[in-house]
Formats: structure tokens, C-alpha cells, sequence
């Protein structure tokens, strides 16, 4: 995951500098962000945001980045593994966020499946997650399919997760 993975349709690659705009174009449209902060993030914040991700995937050496189309190298969303510190345990959570004109094709089943199998093999992880608002449905549907165990849910959030 160091230096990028593919999928059958999907190539991702960790984030860098360079992707500020097109890290921007993705949070500043409202239906990709309803589900994420629940609003959209100026370039600021945007900015922050991946200095944030880098630094992180600098320090745990695995993190967030940009996921292209395959077969155009156009870029479609952004996700990956964030560390997450737990009980002194570094752990990951699923991210994924495709374009909406994407949405449907089980991309991000195709995803999060990969990132599953790259955290349990690659990185062995001791406990890999997911969480989702009740609302989005979707992520949901892609936690069970990809064999996530439910954990909670409180109003703002469903969890799912694997363990080893």
C-alpha cells in the first residue's frame, strides 16, 4: 500500500501535495460531503486536510490518498486506510469517497475490499473498521458485504469491523 495498489477497475496511489485541487474539487461538492462532515470544506480546510493526511501516512507509513478510473486515469474519489490509534494499538479505518456519477457500480465494495485484505495481510492490522452516518445506506450495504461484524450505532454513526 506504500506505493499504491489496483483493483480490476480502480488505481490508487497516496496522497500528495499535488493533489490539492482535485482533493478541492471533491470536497466542495455537497452530495460527496452530506455523509463525510455533512457540509462541504473550503481550500483551506482542504489544504489542512491533506497536510493532515500526509503527515499521518508519514508517520504510520500507510494512510489516505486518490483513487483514478482505471481506464481513463481520471481521478473519481479519494480513501484508503486512515491510522487510527485505539488502547495503544494502531488500527484502520476504511475511507472511501467516489463522484457521484460513479456511485452504483460497486466500486466501493470493489474498494473496500481491497483495502480489507491489504490491512490484514499487508499491514496485519489487529482491527481494521468502518463507520458510516445511519443515513447513507450504501457505505452500510458495502460494510456487511465485504464481511465487516456490526459493533454500534449511535445517531451519528454506524460501525462495523473486523478482527483478528
Amino acid at each position: 500500500m506504500d506505493t499504491g495498489f489496483e483493483t480490476e477497475r480502480l488505481i490508487w496511489r497516496p496522497f500528495a501535495p499535488t493533489d490539492l485541487d482535485a482533493l478541492y474539487h471533491l470536497h466542495s461538492q455537497p452530495e460527496l460531503m452530506r455523509y463525510i462532515i455533512g457540509r462541504t470544506r473550503s481550500y483551506e480546510e482542504t489544504q489542512d486536510t491533506l497536510n493532515a493526511h500526509i503527515a499521518l501516512r508519514e508517520r504510520y507509513g500507510f494512510g489516505l490518498g486518490m483513487i483514478f478510473w482505471q481506464a481513463t486515469n481520471e481521478v473519481i474519489g479519494r480513501g484508503g486506510l486512515m491510522p487510527v490509534v485505539h488502547g495503544g494499538a494502531v488500527e484502520g479505518e476504511i475511507i472511501y469517497m467516489f463522484e457521484q456519477r460513479y456511485w452504483g457500480r460497486g466500486l466501493a465494495t470493489e474498494f473496500a475490499s481491497a483495502l480489507l485484505r491489504i490491512g490484514r495481510g499487508e499491514l496485519h492490522l489487529p482491527r481494521l473498521f468502518a463507520k458510516a452516518r445511519p443515513a447513507n445506506v450504501g457505505s452500510v450495504r458495502v460494510m456487511r458485504k465485504i464481511g465487516l461484524t456490526f459493533v454500534s450505532e449511535t445517531v451519528d454513526a454506524v460501525e462495523y469491523a473486523w478482527q483478528c
